[in-house]
């Protein structure tokens, strides 16, 4: 019985995961660059679900993937050492855009049926805020320096245009990572290889499906009669407020770490370069949720608004 490795099409040209040597014509069980061991019975299967979901099924590849970005992103970065198919890498992230997407219009589903306990909530520091008949906040009842939120307001307020908002800003935000998988000093391949295991490192965010989940309940306790209230049960929501908050901070947190470790073994980067892709991302995401959540609604609030005074 023959037990050499299998064969990988040229396309597919095996790397070594430690340090990226190109291993065609090598048969050596050790790299010759960096005599790292190489398991050539695995080396042209790539680990990652997501592209065996046609044997597995689409929902179980894509749980699956999700969980190995969560637990194990050193893995994931490891596969630049293998094939990588960008077409996969960017269907997972579509996919990912969609389901995120999916989940915070249900959180605003969520917020808008627990409106009662929300107003409940900030009825301390509540601001009135009307509404004329063009749908339109009307200034006489806010600060002069809050005028400038007004373009915003009415922006948000076309409601087909609100999804929009949040898709632009998802596609921007699971994008930026991009462009720190393409450093110049690695190959043409192994820059395609990196940029498409970038697109998995937004897996994290759809585990917030979890803290939308609390807010649902704390958001059902607080609607209940007052007169169930008690210390206990006040205890109760104070303690899933503080779970839900801390679920989104881990989640986000997952998400930036994660990225930096697939960064780390997709690219090899310094140590100065990997902080510097640190303090990057976040700084990224930050540019990209204003520009999609605060001035593209506010570009279009200021016609709207335009539009309303001409009539």
């Amino acid at each position: 019985m023959s037990t050499s490795p299998p064969i990988v099409p040229t396309q597919f040209d095996l790397l070594c995961p430690h340090c990226g040597y190109d291993l065609r014509g090598t048969t050596s069980d050790r790299c010759p660059e960096c005599g790292q061991p190489i398991d050539r019975t695995t080396s042209g299967i790539s680990l990652i679900p997501w592209t065996h979901r046609r044997e597995t099924g689409l929902v179980r590849a894509y749980v699956r993937t999700v969980w190995m970005v969560v637990r194990r992103p050193a893995e994931v970065g490891r596969e630049v050492a293998k094939p990588v198919l960008y077409a996969d890498a960017v269907r997972f992230r579509a996919l990912t855009v969609v389901v995120v997407l999916l989940i915070l219009l249900s959180t605003v589903g969520v917020v808008w049926w627990g409106a009662d306990a929300i107003e409940r909530l900030s009825a301390p520091f509540q601001i009135d805020f009307d509404i004329d008949l063009f749908g339109n906040p009307s200034s006489q009842t806010l600060s002069p320096w809050m005028d400038l939120l007004l373009p915003v307001a009415a922006g948000w307020l076309v409601w087909l245009l609100a999804p929009i908002y949040v898709l632009v800003m998802l596609i921007g935000c699971t994008g930026v990572a991009s462009y720190l998988f393409r450093p110049d000093r690695l190959s043409v391949q192994q820059q395609n290889r990196a940029v498409a295991l970038s697109c998995y490192a937004a897996a994290p965010l759809a585990l917030l499906f979890f803290p939308v989940l609390v807010l649902a309940i704390v958001l059902l306790l607080i609607s209940m009669d007052p007169q169930s209230f008690n210390s206990d049960l006040q205890a109760v929501i104070g303690f899933l407020t503080v779970l839900g908050a801390l679920m989104l901070v881990a989640i986000l947190f997952k998400w930036w770490l994660g990225t930096l470790r697939i960064l780390r073994w997709a690219t090899q980067p310094t140590g100065g370069a990997l902080l510097l892709a640190g303090l990057f991302l976040p700084t990224g995401w930050i540019v990209v949720a204003v520009l999609s959540l605060i001035v593209l609604p506010a570009v279009v609030g200021f016609f709207k608004l335009v539009i309303a005074s001409l009539k």
